[in-house]
């Protein structure tokens, strides 16, 4: 097998691979996917095996005052493939991938005198993923944990870039902290982060 680069145009399509119907028999509203997600599910379908990793953003919703997690193309327009003889002319047929695929070289691929590989870059980016899993499904506990004194960064809100001094959770998600000037500040927990 040889790993091959291949091309998704951006945007998004309608997930095929979504039920179309509820349980009750009630139609489901049309479902949209990211096309790279899709094509990977198109290509596993006709027994490729193929990457795109994912990369979690949290975004808040207009109005609303949580943060919503959404999972993103960790290599935006790329996805990677591990093609042969055999199955390289159906995957070049799936919709929306450019049927001009590109052989990745094995220096590209493992890497050396310290420039990372692609294999090395998806393995980042998976254990990135799977960190930003835990965050979201431990209710933000790993976000929280800061100390007594820590200096944190904002890094989202109207003091976004101020660096304040940690002083306690005022609950799950409000972090109480000082400016530098000594004033009292509380911020949301994903509008700020430590600062190592």
């Amino acid at each position: 097998m040889t790993k091959y680069l291949g091309y998704v145009a951006g945007g998004q399509c309608r997930d095929t691979h979504a039920p179309v119907a509820k349980e009750e028999g009630k139609p489901v509203r049309v479902n949209w996917i990211r096309k790279q997600f899709w094509v990977v599910e198109e290509l596993r379908r006709i027994g490729v095996t193929a990457w795109c990793g994912k990369r979690m953003e949290f975004k808040r919703l207009s109005g609303d005052r949580d943060w919503t997690a959404f999972d993103v193309p960790a290599l935006p327009n790329y996805i990677v493939m591990d093609l042969d003889d055999h199955n390289y002319f159906a995957a070049t047929q799936i919709d929306h991938l450019s049927s001009t695929l590109m052989a990745v070289p094995k220096r590209d691929l493992i890497g050396g005198d310290g420039v990372l590989g692609l294999q090395g870059f998806m393995d980042d980016a998976d254990s990135a993923y799977k960190a930003a899993q835990r965050i979201n499904s431990a209710s933000r506990d790993e976000v929280t944990q800061y100390n007594e004194g820590q200096r944190l960064r904002a890094i989202g809100g109207p003091l976004k870039d101020m660096l304040v001094t940690f002083e306690r959770m005022v609950d799950a998600s409000r972090v109480a902290a000082r400016t530098e000037r000594g004033m009292p500040v509380v911020f949301d927990a994903f509008d700020v982060e430590g600062i190592s």
